[in-house]
């Protein structure tokens, strides 16, 4: 029989997933974090790719970043070069959101393997994260 571990055990705690969205318009910003706050998702947002690594650089651990692809200041390019010249950061699975027409070949031109299309489909984007927060949760296990 296997012995049970002390009550004073502490108890594992669980793995809660954090997406981080890097998004300049408010209105869509709002709209991505209500879709993954409704599925218990921690969701951190910023306006730009400075604000991103900043945040990454406080300790912010993503599971997934929603990166748009055109910002003021540091663009989505911009943001990709900095995070994968990091090695703390360059880890972190992202996926490209933009409007362009050529978005697919823009994201792997970045390195980047996910493409959402402008206006975001909420299955298609619940999809993306789930897959990827699911990747890189298993990483860390």
């Amino acid at each position: 029989m296997t012995p049970s571990p002390p009550s004073d055990a502490p108890m594992p705690t669980p793995h809660v997933h954090v997406v981080l969205i890097v998004e300049d318009d408010a209105d869509s910003r709002e709209a991505l974090a209500t879709a993954l706050e409704t599925l218990g998702m921690r969701v951190v947002c910023t306006d730009g790719g400075e604000g991103a690594l900043g945040k990454l650089r406080d300790g912010v651990e993503p599971c997934m970043i929603l990166l748009d692809a055109s910002m003021e200041g540091m663009d989505g390019a911009a943001f990709r070069r900095a995070q994968e010249a990091d090695p703390r950061f360059r880890g972190f699975p992202v996926a490209l959101l933009s409007g362009r027409d050529d978005l697919r070949e823009h994201a792997t031109r970045l390195g980047i393997g996910e493409a959402l299309l402008k206006p975001v489909d909420p299955d298609e984007l619940l999809r993306v994260v789930a897959r990827n927060c699911h990747l890189n949760h298993d990483r860390d296990a």
